[in-house]
């Protein structure tokens, strides 16, 4: 397989793997700011419930990649081209941006309750990327 396939293959796998991971800090962001509740599964049928969280993830996902797209891209090129595969290193990355992110779009007073729910949900979304694309990072050059 040529140098350019692998390049761009590469490119779909990191792309696959920054929307799971958006996804998956969404949806920590949902159940841990309180936007689902455990009441939810009780009250409402699971058909309205399966739409309305679709499209609040959907839109939570899409808010999360606007914000971290531009410093997840300089950290993921780092990542791909020093091969950096630990995990805690893509955790700590995810937890830093997340930290810019709120300081460089928050507002004046930073709640530290909701700097520590996106902290952690950004951690689980880092972990969600390493899990998929980061444990294979740099493994492109390889061959």
């Amino acid at each position: 397989m040529s140098q350019l396939i692998r390049i761009f293959l590469r490119f779909v796998t990191i792309t696959f793997g920054f929307t799971a991971a958006c996804i998956a800090a969404a949806t920590a962001y949902a159940f841990l700011s309180g936007l689902i509740r455990q009441d939810d599964f009780e009250t409402y049928g699971s058909v309205e419930l399966g739409i309305s969280l679709t499209i609040m993830l959907t839109g939570l996902s899409a808010k999360f990649a606007q914000i971290a797209f531009t410093p997840a891209f300089i950290v993921i090129l780092i990542f791909e081209i020093k091969a950096i595969r630990d995990w805690i290193v893509y955790l700590v990355s995810a937890a830093i941006i997340s930290i810019v992110a709120l300081f460089a779009f928050g507002t004046e007073i930073i709640d530290f309750n909701r700097a520590a729910i996106y902290t952690v949900s950004a951690i689980i979304g880092g972990f969600i990327y390493w899990l998929f694309v980061g444990q294979r990072a740099g493994k492109w050059r390889d061959r």
